[in-house]
């Protein structure tokens, strides 16, 4: 009734199907992971902890950033990472220091290892969605994930 050839077919999808649990399975970690990163992230820029909050950022953007274009201007930095879109449309620039409240909202994969992070930032004067690079690099099996934000 049935031939070699149905029976490929049949385990051929069972693997597909196995292959996209996987993935899936894979990509929720993922996710797990980097919303336990954002989370801290969070925490410290709330807690105006400006080291740990530099901490978070990918050692790529704070070299190019940091060290190369800013010339060690934690401040400058910090104050330029966070800027956005108020709820009129305008843009608003955030200094680090009057963050009171930071929101995620959501975490978009926007290619392989790079997501786009968005977050609703309050200060006493204003609101402003923000969005944010996160990098994910694995070096001997350790995943770091880093932030980033503008370039020049």
């Amino acid at each position: 009734m049935f031939g070699t050839g149905h029976f490929k077919l049949v385990n051929l999808l069972i693997l597909l199907v196995g292959l996209c649990n996987i993935n899936n399975v894979h990509a929720q970690e993922t996710k797990d992971e980097s919303v336990a990163f954002i989370d801290k992230f969070m925490e410290a820029v709330v807690a105006h902890k400006s080291s740990k909050t530099i901490r978070f950022c990918s050692k790529t953007y704070k070299k190019e950033q940091l060290r190369d274009f800013l010339k060690n201007n934690k401040r400058q930095f910090l104050d330029e990472l966070f800027g956005g879109i108020d709820t009129k449309g305008q843009w608003q620039q955030i200094r680090f220091d009057q963050i009171n409240h930071l929101e995620l909202v959501e975490i978009k994969e926007s290619g392989f290892a790079y997501f786009e992070v968005q977050f609703k930032i309050s200060t006493d004067k204003t609101e402003v969605f923000s969005t944010l690079g996160l990098t994910k690099e694995i070096k001997r099996r350790k995943v770091k994930y880093g932030i980033e934000g503008a370039r020049g």
